[in-house]
């Protein structure tokens, strides 16, 4: 149910979603739906919640694998910089897209907003896992904040899509190269000074 719910949103958008058509597309009643989800609502909450999650658990659980088997900083800088490459390719858009649509949604909605943030907590805990090891060998800074780290991450991954969305755009591979700068520069190069500074 969840994930016709999911698909149909993907296809038509949240105000498309009819349980009608999720009933049809999975063969379940309408009783057992409003049983499950408690209404419309509830099933777009949950379908959209699910949505988010999904696309930062493969963020972070990608950061994870390609950093996990590096033994050297440089290792560790070419893991991480693959990584981005590979998350800010133009063929990730349309995951982009559905992280901005879910926070969208977020608009007047207490409960998805609840949701979305327990469910970015979740995915901010997870980069820092991830960066536990390189932070402690010395690869990253040591006074960074690696959970605010992973909040800045996904929000700057996230932006990309200011590029994207512009037809008449031609420089987005410079776009990448800004990000995948100042990804490395925030982990790897010394404490910043000023008022924001360490």
């Amino acid at each position: 149910m969840l994930e016709a719910a999911m698909a149909i949103i993907e296809e038509h958008g949240e105000a498309g979603m009819r349980v009608r058509d999720v009933a049809l597309r999975t063969g379940v009643s309408y009783a057992s739906l409003y049983h499950f989800f408690g209404s419309r609502e509830g099933l777009v909450l949950e379908a959209q919640t699910e949505r988010y999650e999904r696309e930062l658990r493969w963020v972070y659980d990608e950061l994870a694998l390609r950093i996990s088997a590096c033994s050297t900083r440089d290792e560790f800088s070419d893991a991480l910089s693959t990584m981005l490459h590979h998350t800010l390719e133009p063929s990730r858009m349309p995951y982009r897209l559905t992280r901005v649509n879910v926070l969208g949604s977020c608009q007047g909605r207490p409960d998805l907003g609840e949701r979305v943030a327990s469910a970015q907590r979740k995915a901010n805990r997870a980069i820092a896992a991830a960066l536990a090891k390189p932070q402690q060998v010395g690869w990253i800074r040591r006074d960074l904040d690696l959970e605010m780290f992973g909040a800045w991450l996904l929000g700057q991954l996230n932006g990309r899509l200011l590029v994207e969305l512009d037809p008449h755009t031609t420089r987005s591979d410079a776009w990448n190269r800004i990000s995948m700068q100042a990804t490395l520069g925030v982990l790897m190069d010394p404490a910043p000074t000023g008022p924001f500074g360490a």
